[in-house]
């Protein structure tokens, strides 16, 4: 998801100084008053469903006191997904293992896209976690579409939780995030996926777009960081998007027990 209003300023006062910040804070106020028709996105035009848009976190509240960490609802581009998970396969295929093995695990899966980008793939089990109702709801409305029809993988589940509720299954696991929820949250989450670590024999893999907390993640003792890389959009995808990015970092982690041998890291170091 995408950065905070203050991280995203703080970014721009950075790369455009004090007149440039001014400016593009004048443009976007000015598209909130006259909004850019943003046609719909082609991966909901392609298969009947409805993934697209950029929800603030003040329209997807659930009540729950983890409201005030969430950042907002911006999916997934499919063009960015599709060159992180085939290097994340590489990853594994190079460490002797299968998708097939993996449990994947969407936290904070909104309306459903990344679920559906994963059963294309043959994972064991593909799992959404969202703490919003309007989102599972959605998120459930668009995988009754897609089920329709097979896909490589067909158990497909969206789990209505906060990711502090949430125990992690069993077996090789890959947890994905596109940045869900902001820093005191995000800490919370690492010392509570840090316990889960404890009682595991098995591998967990954690994919991060707009690894923007991947400090804390990376301190965790078990936590080795493989790589980080920038994906660009597709053509399509850009032309539809409603943020002014056309690129998403993204990085990878890998979990491992102890007793476990580690893989050696690949790339340039993220943050």
């Amino acid at each position: 998801m995408p950065a905070s209003p203050i991280a995203r300023i703080r970014t721009l006062l950075r790369k455009r100084g004090v007149l440039g910040t001014a400016a593009r804070v004048a443009q976007v106020l000015w598209r909130r008053v006259v909004p850019r028709r943003v046609p719909p996105h082609p991966f909901d035009l392609e298969h009947g469903v409805e993934t697209g848009g950029l929800l603030m976190a003040r329209n997807i509240r659930s009540g729950h006191a983890h409201d005030a960490q969430s950042t907002a609802y911006y999916g997934t581009q499919p063009s960015v997904f599709r060159a992180a998970i085939a290097r994340w396969i590489e990853d594994i295929s190079a460490a002797g293992q299968n998708v097939r093995e993996f449990t994947f695990v969407d936290i904070g899966c909104g309306k459903g896209r990344v679920l559906m980008l994963a059963s294309n793939h043959p994972f064991r089990r593909v799992l959404g976690i969202e703490l919003s109702p309007s989102l599972v709801q959605r998120a459930r409305e668009n995988l009754g579409r897609w089920t329709a029809r097979p896909h490589p993988c067909d158990c497909i589940e969206v789990i209505e939780s906060d990711v502090l509720d949430f125990a992690l299954p069993d077996g090789p696991l890959l947890l994905y995030l596109y940045h869900p929820f902001e820093a005191e949250l995000f800490g919370q989450w690492v010392h509570f996926l840090a316990a889960q670590l404890a009682a595991r024999a098995t591998t967990v893999y954690v994919l991060y777009l707009n690894p923007y907390h991947q400090k804390m993640l990376r301190a965790l003792p078990c936590a080795q960081h493989l790589w980080s890389d920038v994906f660009a959009f597709d053509p399509q995808e850009s032309a539809a998007r409603q943020l002014s990015d056309a690129a998403t970092p993204v990085a990878l982690y890998r979990l491992t027990p102890t007793d476990q041998p580690r893989m050696p890291s690949t790339g340039a170091d993220g943050q």
